[in-house]
């Protein structure tokens, strides 16, 4: 029986470590998503590229559907 309880209490450390890791990871992944896109904005910008042109064609399969 104490096998059984070290068991489950180790996983369910294990799986509060990766739910964490996975909310640490996705929140630095999205900052940096977000400081590409407006790095990628000022460039357009400066070059004088419509960015609704650039992104158009991505949105042409979901309007087809």
């Amino acid at each position: 029986m104490a096998l059984k309880h070290i068991t489950t209490v180790w996983l369910i450390r294990q799986g509060i470590s990766l739910a964490w890791t996975i909310a640490h990871v996705s929140t630095r992944l999205g900052s940096a998503g977000e400081r590409l896109e407006v790095r990628l904005d000022g460039i357009a910008a400066a070059r004088g590229i419509d960015m609704l042109d650039v992104l158009s064609p991505l949105t042409e399969p979901l309007s087809r559907a």
